[in-house]
Formats: structure tokens, sequence, C-alpha cells
């Protein structure tokens, strides 16, 4: 005797099939999302590490600021080879992404 199931049989399976496709779809984009995590730290850092170094470029040896000279600095007159390359570093780090500050 073959046996039936019942509708609410049919039911119960596919209340369990849903629920397990439900939870593989969640651990897939759990997954996914512990991923993107790591690649946007990882990304982070290279931006600190990237934007210290040019930073490094920028610095203004006479008056000590990175983004733009004071009024007084003299720099500019004093060794124009070197800031030609700390225009260019200026200029890049203009164009990054501010880092955030906590």
């Amino acid at each position: 005797m073959e046996s039936k199931m019942t509708s609410a049989d049919e039911l119960a399976v596919y209340k369990t099939w849903s629920v397990d496709k439900l939870a593989n779809e969640l651990a897939g984009a759990y997954a996914n999302y512990e991923r993107s995590l790591e690649r946007t730290a990882a990304l982070t850092a290279q931006n600190k590490a990237m934007r210290e170094y040019i930073e490094a470029d920028a610095y203004c040896p006479c008056c000590g600021e990175v983004e733009t000279c004071a009024e007084d600095c003299t720099f500019r007159t004093d060794c124009s080879e070197s800031a030609e390359r700390f225009d260019l570093a200026r200029s890049i780090l203009a164009a990054l992404p501010k880092e955030d500050k906590p």
C-alpha cells in the first residue's frame, strides 16, 4: 500500500525546505559580509599607508605644514626643485578621500 502525504505533511516538508534554504542563503550572505569587512579594513589600511607616504613628500621643512605653507614660508624660493615635488604631493592629497578621525 502506497502512503500518500497529506497537505499537512507537504506543508511541513515545504516549511523545512524553506527554512533550510533561507538559512543557507543567510549563511552565504553573512560570509560575503565578513569578506567585505576584511577587504574594507585592508583598503583602509592601504589608504592610510599611502596617505602617510604622500604626506611625507608634502611636508614643508621650512614651516612644517603639509596642506598649504604658512604665509611667511620661504621654502618655495629657497629650494624650488623640492617645492615642485611637494606641490605634486599636495595635489594628490587633495584628491584622496579624507581620513576619518575618531
